[in-house]
């Protein structure tokens, strides 16, 4: 019986009957072996004719609809021209869908579940998008997947960890003895000796010097986590399953190259019986599917199997046996295969077209016990209780059938309308002549009117109200239109804004609502097992450049258990309104930090800007605000703690008049030094213009009278007044000085 208590074995109870019925109580290791074989050939066998008959040909279809092939009720002379709502409609949907997964903004992010993994969620979210994105090709992946589900309904991408093993050689010339044991005892090298030679000594007496060349080969064991997207039709599952989880068996199937088995570790006698099975049997893989996708209409593959014959068609001849792929099975199944009552997830390595399980390394074929399926499906409208739901051709494929039937009979009436039928006598016109093409030509007739045109109508203006009618239908369910779109200039020019906004973002959640089906489904599900595979690989740290920075990234330190949060929301309006809304909540949170608010700090204030940032188109936001977190902001809150606090605004506007004053009788002072300065100056003019007025009459007088004037008396008066108003002046300078020092 199933334990359904265990989340990893929910949906083994389609299993159960068979446990029941296939081992008995006490089963010895050949029989469970045996009866391993039994199931999972029957599991792969049911699963690959299922997916043949009832997913292949509409998927096929799709295809042929995407490109624009004919429908194969065409008519020689007739137009054949077929519409293409399905691509244009894909094609409008898909930008849209890459812009939210592979933008700028992180639409996956981890959600830590303890307050200790908050650094390594944070961590392991950058780490993660590095991995998808730069070792390997994200963009592309993404691509691919989304392209499949939206044309043939189902969209499959795979991870696995990829283990290299590396050589590096190196050269060293001229090493003694004691050099080359010292590398002979590194246990991680292979040191081999090319070459030796005897160099002479230094001194006469002393014995000859021998030195080796050798060659040092360093292998290193790097592993990386790998993604891909897998082509729908090597990708079966179990007919009723619900849902990867709950299938009794997934399985990834496909032609493998004998090189890559070999280095898997498959025996060649196991190769070559698979080979000479798929030459005899009739049981092969459909190519179909894998043809359709070519853009051109017949392509001859190279390896191929033919249908049917078991034999491989090779252009000019066959392929070379070594060269002959080989059938690969990657199952995942519920089985019991220790007999505990209890189905375990195991994978099974299949070849052959009998899906023969390869033994493992002990010889066992019993598979290896796994925790999880490494498959990511996405699919664009799910139906409760499938795997897979409908894609763009189911809602489009009637239209696209009507609309090149509409077209096609609109063109044949136009040529008809340009180049009409003719009727003619019999014997009576030179058909050559008729059939000529030429313009100008004659036409050799035995009497008039023996050539007479048959009028047809043209009925394309009749047509175009039904095309446009189809049109409407198409933009209902694909809600792609020009108006959404904001191309057409006949509704745009006489709407309002809001208007236009609403037909927009109508639109987009309708493109919003796709991202997020994409997103809780598949995308969700392969950044869990991303982190959970590195997790579990990765025994090192690595050195990457993570927002502008090199860090060392060690997951084995990370919680594997932590949530996957998704970033997709619906109805959230252009981006465009968000940035302007985001502006908003940046300015309030602005004046709640100015006010000292508890709510909000320096931290929340980064991540919004940094949220615009984003959302304007770089994706890196370390470049225009560096990273802040919650222990930098208190580190900063307890630095401003310690700092003395700032003075009483009263105080300090006592203090400013209080300088205020002073400033105000220092320039007073300052003013009347000058003022006394300047009088003394004046005077000091006045006094020498006196005594050269006096000079100049007493030489006056003197030549006048012929005397000599005696002026000793009163120069030494004016020199004593002199003498007097400097001690004046000077006492005052000092009591301004002493005003100014107090």
């Amino acid at each position: 019986m199933v334990d359904r208590r265990d989340p990893d074995l929910q949906g083994a109870e389609l299993f159960e009957f068979e446990l029941d019925q296939d081992f008995p109580a006490t089963a010895s290791d050949d029989d469970i072996e045996t009866d391993a074989q039994s199931i999972v050939q029957r599991m792969l066998e049911e699963a690959m004719s299922y997916r043949e008959e009832n997913i292949e040909p509409d998927q096929v279809d799709a295809t042929d609809y995407y490109f624009g092939r004919e429908f194969g009720n065409e008519e020689d002379g007739r137009s054949k021209v077929v519409s293409t709502d399905l691509r244009d409609a894909v094609l409008q949907v898909m930008p849209s869908l890459l812009r939210i997964f592979v933008g700028s903004e992180r639409a996956v992010e981890y959600r830590p579940e303890r307050e200790s993994d908050a650094a390594g969620a944070a961590q392991a979210t950058d780490y993660v998008q590095y991995i998808v994105h730069e070792d390997n090709p994200g963009f592309l992946v993404f691509h691919s997947w989304f392209k499949d589900a939206l044309v043939r309904r189902i969209g499959i991408v795979k991870w696995w960890w990829n283990e290299l093993t590396r050589k590096e050689e190196t050269k060293h010339t001229d090493l003694t003895e004691n050099q080359v044991m010292v590398l002979l005892q590194d246990q991680e090298v292979d040191v081999k000796i090319t070459s030796t030679e005897q160099v002479p000594p230094a001194m006469p007496e002393a014995p000859p010097t021998t030195v080796y060349n050798v060659t040092v080969t360093h292998k290193s064991d790097k592993g990386d986590a790998k993604i891909e997207t897998i082509p729908p039709e090597e990708f079966i599952y179990s007919p009723d399953a619900r849902s990867i989880d709950d299938a009794a068996m997934v399985a990834h199937v496909r032609d493998v190259p004998q090189e890559e088995l070999l280095e898997m570790g498959v025996p060649q006698e196991l190769i070559d019986e698979s080979i000479q099975q798929s030459r005899t049997s009739s049981s092969t893989m459909s190519d179909d599917l894998k043809s359709a996708r070519h853009v051109e209409e017949e392509h001859f593959w190279v390896g191929d199997i033919r249908a049917g014959t078991g034999e491989r068609a090779l252009i000019g001849g066959e392929l070379p046996e070594s060269l002959l792929p080989v059938v690969y099975a990657e199952a995942y199944v519920y089985f019991d295969g220790d007999d505990d009552g209890i189905a375990e997830l195991r994978r099974f390595d299949c070849i052959g077209p009998h899906f023969k399980i390869i033994p493992d390394e002990n010889g066992e074929k019993l598979g290896t016990i796994v925790s999880s399926r490494p498959f990511a499906v996405i699919t664009p409208d799910p139906e409760p209780h499938t795997i897979m739901g409908m894609g763009f051709w189911d809602l489009l494929k009637d239209v696209q059938k009507v609309k090149s039937q509409i077209q096609r009979g609109m063109l044949d009436s136009l040529g008809l309308a340009i180049d009409p039928q003719q009727e003619v006598v019999a014997n009576a016109v030179n058909m050559q002549d008729l059939l000529n093409p030429e313009l100008g030509g004659l036409i050799r007739v035995r009497q008039p009117g023996m050539i007479r045109e048959v009028k047809h109508g043209f009925v394309g203006p009749d047509t175009l109200p039904v095309l446009a009618y189809y049109d409407e239908i198409k933009e209902g369910r694909s809600g792609q239109s020009k108006a959404s779109q904001g191309l057409d200039p006949d509704v745009l020019q006489s709407t309002t804004k809001a208007a236009v906004s609403a037909t927009v973002t109508a639109a987009q959640q309708r493109i919003e609502m796709i991202a997020r089906v994409f997103a809780e489904t598949g995308v969700k599900r392969l950044f869990q097992g991303l982190l959970e595979l590195v997790i579990e690989n990765q025994d090192q740290s690595r050195m990457i450049r993570l927002r502008d920075e090199f860090v060392e990234v060690d997951p084995r330190s990370w919680n594997a258990n932590m949530d996957v949060r998704i970033n997709v929301a619906l109805g959230t309006g252009l981006i465009e309104e968000k940035i302007a809304l985001l502006g908003m909540v940046a300015g309030k949170q602005q004046e709640l930090l100015q006010m000292g608010s508890p709510i909000v700090s320096n931290v929340e204030l980064r991540a919004t800007l940094a949220r615009m940032v984003e959302l304007a188109g770089w994706r890196n936001a370390a470049e225009f605000w560096k990273p802040w977190t919650e222990q930098q902001e208190q580190q900063m809150q307890q630095a401003q703690a310690q700092q003395p606090p700032p003075p009483d605004p009263a105080q300090m506007l006592i203090q400013i008049e209080g300088q205020k004053a002073q400033a105000e009788a220092a320039n007073d002072q300052a003013k009347l030094q000058l003022e006394t300065q300047k009088a003394y100056l004046e005077d000091d003019r006045q006094r020498d213009k006196v005594a050269r007025e006096m000079a100049l009459k007493e030489h006056e007088i003197e030549a006048k009278y012929a005397i000599e004037i005696d002026d000793r008396q009163i120069k030494n008066k004016i020199e004593r007044d002199r003498m007097v108003m400097d001690a004046d002046l000077k006492q005052l300078q000092a009591m301004s000085g002493g005003g100014n020092a107090q």
